[in-house]
């Protein structure tokens, strides 16, 4: 049994790679209150490894934080089972391009908890319909949102078809035809032959079906 599953009880699930900008000291401080405001806190698991794992260790054991588990680095073929037990996805990063672990998350149909400061998140991120922002610095608000979103009120099934349905718009498949519609929008200003958009279009899609996960790449 994949660490951390042995037991069905509920859990809130991050996935990183264990370095400063992702903000998982921040999210240990903010689970810990959580903890202490609610009767039946959910559990952290925590995806990936690192150079900041050592410190993020010490930091549970000083403050003596309880129900998070370090799963370590998971294979694609594990990962699936993290996204379909989980209750929900946090992504804390003090800054972050994209946040591809977030497409991830909402393709298995989890709600999300994400940074502000993650660029997925205004595209990706409806705020009370299929989950919330946060500013990474504001831990009194994402301790707040862990506690709406583990709540018995809230209506997590309605938020997991919302993060399907958005998601899906950000397919490979969507990204090569909305390109392929950029490219035929400006065909009277640059002359690009359509057979060439075509071959460019078929070679971004075979490219975009090679990424299986991100979680695949150690670095």
């Amino acid at each position: 049994m994949a660490p951390g599953l042995s037991t069905r009880t509920p859990y809130c699930l991050a996935s990183n790679r264990f370095i400063p900008r992702k903000n998982l000291d921040g999210l240990l401080k903010a689970y810990h209150a959580y903890r202490s405001t609610t009767d039946h806190p959910w559990r952290l698991l925590l995806l990936g490894d690192g150079p900041e794992r050592p410190a993020l260790e010490h930091l549970i054991a000083e403050m003596q934080i309880d129900g998070v588990q370090f799963c370590g680095f998971q294979q694609i073929d594990v990962l699936p089972a993290y996204y379909a037990h989980a209750g929900a996805f946090v992504h804390p990063a003090h800054n972050d391009q994209w946040g591809l672990v977030v497409n991830e998350a909402m393709a298995a149909g989890l709600p999300v908890i994400v940074s502000n400061h993650a660029g997925c998140s205004t595209d990706l991120v409806q705020e009370g319909v299929n989950g919330f922002t946060f500013a990474p610095d504001d831990l009194t608000e994402l301790t707040r949102l862990l506690r709406v979103m583990s709540s018995p009120d809230a209506n997590r099934i309605a938020m997991s078809h919302a993060s399907e349905r958005i998601v899906d718009g950000w397919s490979p498949a969507n990204f090569a035809h909305q390109m392929w519609k950029a490219v035929d929008a400006g065909k009277d200003r640059v002359h690009i032959p359509r057979r060439v958009g075509r071959l460019l279009t078929a070679a971004i899609q075979r490219a975009s079906r090679g990424v299986h996960s991100f979680h695949s790449l150690k670095d």
